[in-house]
């Protein structure tokens, strides 16, 4: 049994060096794989030259142009109000709202009339005897003219003795009777013109008067001055009124602004657009957003004006574009979105903010290798 102790080892390490060397001469070949290429999805767009306009877009409210405060210029209890006049109602350009008892100013154009009548009546009368006081003054010339010369004559003939002392004296008392005549028609012909001039202010007066009376019966209707919206109505049925009482507010329907406010290196901008003029900028096309609810409107405008101040609290510069067409849509109030046209660039690519990196590279496509490239 010695010899097996002596043997087996050696036949357990050949069997185990033939199996290994058999595993060795039979394992399979590893052939090495090429690397994957990573692959990403990405949006892609052709780039074309063109003429491009940028817009600045700002965030901005309809305003009024025009706003009025409704006012009574008279005084009295109110007997009618229209059935538009009330608030949010629309009304038109001279559309009577209210009126006010209209009695007593009635009354009062009646004296007037009255007042003015009999006063063309006493200017007339005046007239009259002015007219009459004259005729009798050229009367008067022609009379004392007449005396005048049978003096001249009475002194001739006394000068060669043909004529007496009292003859002469009497012709001289004649001329000096007609003088006096003359005089006293000259005063009554200046005193009735006065008079006729006192007269004449009396009657210019009472015309005023007539006028201001008229004035005040028509100011018993209050008229819209202008088309629009009423607000703040404040006015009821038999209510009375002073003078300057507000009764309503009304906004101009057809007159709306939008105001927005671009901050100084957007401002700058649109100074650069129209090589720093300030000026240009009237005109320029504007489109203004209004969203309701899931519903876009979109209008056209144009820039009006520029505001005389800059905003201390944040530098900001507030414009005006004023609306070619809102359709009686929009209301003051209206929170929109602007956009207002910078200056043309021709033959220019517009990309996406996200096309360009933070370092300003842009990723493009190869026509041929279909890879990026910075």
């Amino acid at each position: 049994m010695r010899w097996k102790t002596l043997l087996l080892p050696p036949l357990f390490l050949g069997l185990g060096a033939a199996v290994a060397v058999y595993l060795t001469l039979t394992r399979p070949e590893a052939r090495p794989q090429p690397p994957a290429e990573r692959v990403w999805a990405v949006d892609a767009i052709t780039l074309a030259p063109a003429d491009i306009t940028p817009r600045l877009e700002a965030y901005g409210t309809v305003v009024a142009a025009r706003e009025a405060a409704l006012q009574t210029s008279v005084s009295g209890r109110v007997v009618n109000l229209d059935s538009q006049f009330r608030e949010g109602a629309e009304v038109e350009a001279g559309q009577p709202l209210l009126d006010i008892d209209p009695f007593q100013y009635r009354t009062a154009v009646a004296e007037q009339k009255a007042l003015l009548r009999e006063h063309r009546a006493r200017l007339r009368r005046l007239a009259a005897e002015l007219a009459g006081e004259r005729a009798l003054l050229a009367q008067a010339r022609d009379y004392l003219d007449l005396q005048q010369r049978d003096l001249t004559r009475t002194e001739n003939l006394q000068a060669r003795e043909l004529a007496s002392e009292r003859t002469r004296e009497a012709a001289a008392l004649a001329v000096n009777n007609a003088r006096q005549a003359l005089l006293e028609r000259q005063r009554n012909s200046e005193r009735l013109e006065a008079q006729q001039a006192e007269q004449q202010a009396v009657v210019e007066r009472l015309v005023v008067g007539l006028e201001r009376a008229e004035r005040d019966l028509r100011d018993t209707t209050l008229h819209a001055p202008f088309a629009g919206y009423l607000q703040d109505v404040a006015v009821a049925l038999g209510q009375r009124l002073t003078p300057q009482h507000t009764v309503a507010r009304l906004i101009a329907r057809d007159e709306l602004d939008v105001e927005f406010s671009l901050a100084d290196h957007q401002f700058a901008r649109l100074l650069a657009a129209v090589d720093g003029d300030p000026r240009a900028l009237r005109g320029r096309p504007l489109t203004v957003a209004w969203q309701v609810g899931e519903q876009v409107f979109s209008f056209d405008a144009r820039l009006a004006r520029v505001a005389p101040r800059i905003r201390t609290d944040s530098g900001s510069i507030t414009l005006y574009g004023q609306f070619e067409d809102h359709a009686g849509i929009l209301r003051p109030g209206a929170f929109v979105t602007v956009a207002v046209a910078e200056r043309l660039y021709r033959e220019v690519v517009a990309l996406p903010d996200g096309a360009v990196s933070a370092g300003g590279e842009v990723w493009l496509i190869g026509p041929e290798t279909k890879r990026l490239r910075a």
